[in-house]
């Protein structure tokens, strides 16, 4: 509506006031519908945009290079913790254990002669039938073959941690992704094979303004860990499709800080699902009373309408009459808006014809929804 043209129509009527003092009134009064200002306590639901993720997400990646001879898990299957999922060809990893292995025998084999050498050394070198400096040389190739014997040792354990991570695990229990390493590829460290998520529950990320979290936040416990938050409203779920989630959800984890160019804080939910419905990655309306606003006045979006970009009501005035009044809208609460200040409840606001209202227009009031004067007998 265009109510910048009330302020040019009044121009124009004062002018033809003075002209013609005695101009005639419109023949017939514009019938209005209107409803009464009531109160009534408001629970002001925030929506916000948020996305599902993986309460864990892990990459799974191969600890050694090699080529993959198997993959013995079903792409998007369910997977638990510890379960083997690729198999690496082990052919180089054993030849490199049994290689430890003969290390540490010839190693172990030399600090054994060493030991014999110090042990018949050391009487011999009190006789004179050895020279000290002999007794030392066997001393510290004694403790050089102890040390081959530890290094041949770690390099026999490695050879075994090598050889045991040709069977990449996983750490986590949940859903498989679909695998990006195939049978035949040669994989290293650097490559993701797969990816598995946690999906029960699963996490979904939104960010809220800082007044919402304000009033999130727990009062005087200066806490902001997901404990402080246990009393803080449930939160409902709505789906791409518009389906409403039918399990409720909490509020889990809280951002370190409020992005100073979004005024934002992004906060994490937690939602029940057992049956794995809900995948990473997707899009969702959250929703979660945030303000309770006990006897509100409350009227129809509807009424409110913008003059010279100032929201106002026109309000019945009179048994014919109607006047704008400039209002300070508060939330909204489904199809009427909380009014904090510029109407009282009794008020009566116009709802119905609306766009054909001109200023100094002799209006016939009626309740909204119900028939104009004379039109049943029409």
């Amino acid at each position: 509506m265009r109510w910048s043209r009330w302020i040019a129509l009044a121009t124009m009527a004062a002018a033809a006031a003075g002209c013609d003092k005695h101009a005639p009134p419109p023949a017939t009064p514009l019938p209005v519908g209107y409803v009464e200002v009531a109160r009534r306590d408001v629970a002001v639901v925030s929506e916000w945009i948020g996305n599902t993720q993986g309460l864990v997400t892990a990459d799974i990646r191969p600890k050694v290079q090699g080529y993959v001879t198997a993959q013995t898990y079903r792409d998007g299957a369910h997977v638990a913790a510890g379960q083997q999922l690729y198999q690496i060809d082990p052919a180089q990893y054993q030849a490199a254990l049994a290689s430890a292995e003969g290390e540490l025998a010839r190693a172990q084999a030399n600090l054994e002669r060493s030991n014999i050498n110090v042990k018949v050394y050391a009487p011999l070198v009190q006789k004179g039938a050895v020279s000290e400096l002999e007794y030392l040389d066997a001393v510290q190739q004694q403790k050089a073959n102890e040390a081959a014997v530890a290094a041949a040792q770690g390099a026999l354990q490695q050879a075994k941690l090598n050889l045991a991570w040709t069977k990449v695990s996983t750490l986590v229990g949940g859903v498989a992704g679909i695998s990006q390493a195939k049978v035949g590829d040669l994989v290293g460290p650097s490559n993701v094979m797969t990816t598995v998520a946690t999906l029960d529950p699963i996490k979904v990320e939104f960010p809220i303004t800082e007044q919402q979290y304000l009033a999130f936040a727990p009062k005087g416990t200066g806490r902001g860990d997901a404990a402080a938050f246990a009393n803080a409203p449930d939160l409902t779920m709505t789906l791409a499709n518009g389906a409403v989630y039918p399990q409720r959800g909490r509020l889990a984890d809280v951002g370190l800080a409020v992005d100073t160019t979004t005024g934002t804080i992004k906060v994490q939910g937690l939602f029940p699902n057992k049956d794995g419905a809900l995948r990473p990655g997707q899009y969702v309306k959250i929703q979660a009373v945030t303000q309770r606003l006990p006897g509100a006045v409350v009227v129809p979006q509807r009424a409110i309408v913008d003059v010279q970009g100032q929201p106002h009501v026109a309000v019945v005035a009179g048994a014919d009459a109607f006047a704008l009044k400039p209002v300070k809208p508060g939330p909204q609460d489904g199809a009427d808006r909380v009014i904090l200040d510029g109407v009282a409840a009794g008020d009566r606001v116009i709802v119905e014809n609306l766009a054909r209202l001109r200023p100094g227009e002799n209006v016939a009031p009626r309740a909204a929804g119900a028939p104009a004067a004379g039109a049943a007998g029409k």
